[in-house]
This record gives structure tokens, C-alpha cells and sequence, in this order.
């Protein structure tokens, strides 16, 4: 009888091992997983069901040319599918990816989800910032998304992957030739200004010092950095595109050591 209750008690031990492994399991994946974009070799959401599903749309909004070292604003947006909650991972071969609107986290240097999100108007959008690459070239970023049933189980969950995103990182405008150095800290006015999508921003420098250029929204958050560097005297020209923002009202901010300036710019589509 002795012997009898032991086994029991070894069979129940077994027994809550399991059922904790497959918690914690369903648990991890709850707060999201990492390398499974095209990127790592197209394993994709394979927990979420085997192949990726066509009526899963998860598609870009953001620019797909940029400036090395600038930082601009991605949204990944994901619809279709049973799309009672939904996650994503999302990857890039170069660039920096960074969380913008707290559902996502860094994990091994790639994003994924805080937790399951909820849909807002029949879509999912997960936002993220990327900072290009130094030296001009060609970047891409990579991503799947999944939509669930959120029942705890993986039957009847779908997923697909986004369109790899190309990115040409183009050389950010360099100073332009003046004779001598410029006499005072000057920011100008953006030309042309409204405009669609590009806009020129010129400064000058009076010496050499670490320098920002930021453009921000209306409510303050910085969408785009054109310039992040340590620079020598001199008149700059640095050109914005728009092309994955809205219209609207924007400002830009020049912060040069202890001097600043900031402006009001206007982009029409």
C-alpha cells in the first residue's frame, strides 16, 4: 500500500511538471518571441499554426528612404484573420529598432509584443522608431504578425508574414561651400515651406560642437532626427522627406551646444 502511494505521489509530480511546462510555455509566448521573421530563415509564428495564412494582411506605414543616422517613426499594422488579440516580431539586417508606443519590447535586439493587443477599428498597429545605419546603402526590415482567437489554445490562430521593407539609407547633405566661417547661429526658415514631400532645412555654425536637428509634432513627440553629430563651423543643408507622415504641422529644433533654435514647418499632401 506503502509503495502504491509513492507511485501516486511520483505520477502527480510528473503530472505538475507537465502541465507547468506547457503554462509557462503558452505563458512565454503570451509576452511575445523573437527570430522568427525572414530574417532567421522564415520559421514564422509556427505556435499560431504551420503555414502563414493569406488572409492575414500585416503591411508598413513609414518611409522607405531615409538619411544614415536619422531616427523615424514605423507603424506595423495587422488585420484579417480571427483578430481577437494579435502580436508581432519585427527585425531589421542594420539599422536600431526601439519601442514608440509601449507594446512592444526589445528582445535580442528585435521587437515583439508586451501582450497580446487588442484591436482598435478592425486593425492591430504596433509603432516602433528605426535609426538607419551610419554609412548610406540598403537596409530592410522584416516582421509577421499573428491573429488569435485568444482562447488559450492554438487552433484556430492565424499569422503571416509583412513584405520584407526595403530602405535606401541615402548621405545626408553635407555643408555647403561659403567663404569663411559663418558669423552667428542661425537656423532659416525651411524651403519650400508648405511642402510635399521634401523640404530643405539650412543652418550655420559659428564653431564646432555637438549638434541635433529634430523634427517633432505638433504635441511634441519627436517623429524624425536629421541630425545627431559632432560638427564643425560651417552652413549646413539637410533635406527632409515626408513621404510616411501626414499632413499636418510639424516644428524643427537645431541644438547646437549652448545655443537653439526652432521652427515651424507645414507639410500639404
Amino acid at each position: 500500500m506503502k509503495k502504491y502511494i509513492n507511485l501516486q505521489r511520483v505520477s502527480f509530480a510528473i503530472y505538475f511538471v507537465l502541465i507547468l511546462g506547457i503554462t509557462y510555455s503558452a505563458y512565454s509566448r503570451s509576452t511575445g518571441i523573437t527570430g522568427r521573421t525572414k530574417k532567421s530563415g522564415d520559421p514564422g509564428c509556427t505556435c499560431h499554426g504551420d503555414n502563414p495564412t493569406s488572409g492575414v494582411n500585416v503591411q508598413w506605414i513609414g518611409p522607405d528612404t531615409v538619411t544614415a543616422g536619422q531616427t523615424v517613426n514605423y507603424s506595423l499594422v495587422i488585420n484579417g484573420g480571427p483578430l481577437v488579440r494579435a502580436g508581432t516580431n519585427i527585425a531589421t539586417r542594420s539599422g536600431i529598432l526601439a519601442n514608440a508606443d509601449n507594446s512592444l519590447r526589445i528582445q535580442s535586439g528585435e521587437l515583439t509584443h508586451v501582450s497580446p493587443k487588442a484591436p482598435s477599428g478592425g486593425n492591430v498597429t504596433f509603432g516602433f522608431t528605426y535609426r538607419a545605419p551610419n554609412a548610406p546603402g540598403l537596409d530592410t526590415i522584416f516582421a509577421n504578425g499573428n491573429s488569435v482567437n485568444f482562447d488559450d489554445e492554438n487552433s484556430g490562430d492565424s499569422w503571416n508574414f509583412a513584405s520584407n521593407r526595403r530602405v535606401v539609407v541615402r548621405t545626408a547633405t553635407g555643408i555647403t561651400p561659403a567663404l569663411g566661417t559663418p558669423i552667428e547661429f542661425a537656423l532659416s526658415q525651411n524651403y519650400p515651406n508648405p511642402f510635399n514631400p521634401e523640404t530643405n532645412i539650412k543652418f550655420s555654425l559659428v564653431s564646432k560642437s555637438t549638434t541635433s536637428l529634430e523634427i517633432t509634432d505638433i504635441t511634441g513627440r519627436v517623429v524624425a532626427t536629421l541630425v545627431n553629430d559632432v560638427l564643425p563651423a560651417g552652413i549646413y543643408s539637410v533635406k527632409w522627406n515626408a513621404a510616411g507622415f501626414p499632413s499636418g504641422i510639424y516644428f524643427y529644433k537645431l541644438v547646437s551646444g549652448n545655443s537653439k533654435d526652432i521652427k515651424k514647418l507645414t507639410l500639404i499632401k
